[in-house]
């Protein structure tokens, strides 16, 4: 473990940042904070919402390269256990995957997020079916956190699709038995669906039982993921609020409901 005093206790370099706000300045170093906290209890997907923030906010700035060299990476055999667990449910490549599987891992990068859900999409693939998903991964490009996840998402079958969007705009952290109660006649097996999300590990099912409570189980969906699935809906129609199949943001909402934007009734409906 590095000596974070040491890591994170300097000021922040801000040269060349002189167009940032103070309160900008003084966000980003909340943020070495949260960073140091949250890497000492290995909230690993944590870190990942943090960065994937600044980075919206700081692109291509000295301020982005001082997070990025203030907490430690993982070595690339860490980052490939990660995959492989998802990918093989071992810690080490099958036989005859070894070369593919670095190059996948080399390629999500350092996101442990990432790391399981590409590992889960190729998992149960046959050997023959690799190559060409490999291929297809070649085209995002390297580290892009929201590409590299949308991957999984686009080998999702229509159906599968809805119901992810359907969680990221509206039932993250819900209860099944009430989107089932909502939405189930609208897919054709909800519950397999939701097996198939959790296989690619888009969602998680938490389960339960406390005391004096009845026993449920409810949908989890990493906040990048939620972050995905929307920005997916807002690129629907990224001008036309109305066109989109939801509307979340509220100032979208407004828009419609005032007429300042045009509003497609019978789209709106039919989701």
């Amino acid at each position: 473990m590095v000596p974070w005093s040491a890591t994170v206790s300097g000021a922040v370099n801000i040269s060349n940042t002189s167009n940032y706000t103070l309160s900008d300045y003084i966000l980003t170093r909340r943020m070495y904070k949260l960073i140091f906290f949250f890497v000492r209890v290995d909230e690993t997907d944590m870190i990942e919402n943090i960065a994937a923030y600044i980075s919206s906010r700081f692109q291509n700035s000295a301020v982005i390269e001082d997070i990025k060299g203030s907490y430690p990476k993982p070595r690339f055999d860490e980052d490939l256990q990660i995959f492989c667990k998802y990918a093989f449910n071992q810690k080490t490549p099958e036989d005859g995957f070894d070369e593919l599987a670095r190059e996948i891992t080399y390629h999500v990068g350092e996101l442990p997020l990432g790391l399981k859900v590409i590992g889960s999409h190729f998992r149960g693939l046959s050997k023959e079916q690799w190559p060409m998903e490999v291929s297809r991964l070649r085209t995002y490009r390297n580290g892009d956190i929201e590409r590299i996840l949308k991957f999984s998402y686009d080998a999702l079958c229509d159906e599968d699709k809805d119901l992810f969007l359907h969680i990221a705009c509206f039932f993250n952290m819900e209860k099944i038995t009430k989107v089932k109660e909502l939405f189930g006649h609208r897919f054709k097996d909800l519950r397999q669906s939701l097996h198939i999300l959790e296989m690619k590990s888009l969602i998680s099912i938490e389960h339960t039982d406390l005391e004096d409570s009845e026993y449920y189980e409810s949908i989890n969906m990493r906040n990048l993921l939620v972050q995905l699935g929307q920005e997916i809906v807002r690129k629907e129609s990224v001008l036309e609020p109305g066109q989109r199949r939801f509307l979340i943001d509220y100032k979208d909402i407004c828009a419609v409901v005032s007429g300042h934007t045009t509003v497609s009734f019978a789209n709106t409906l039919s989701s």
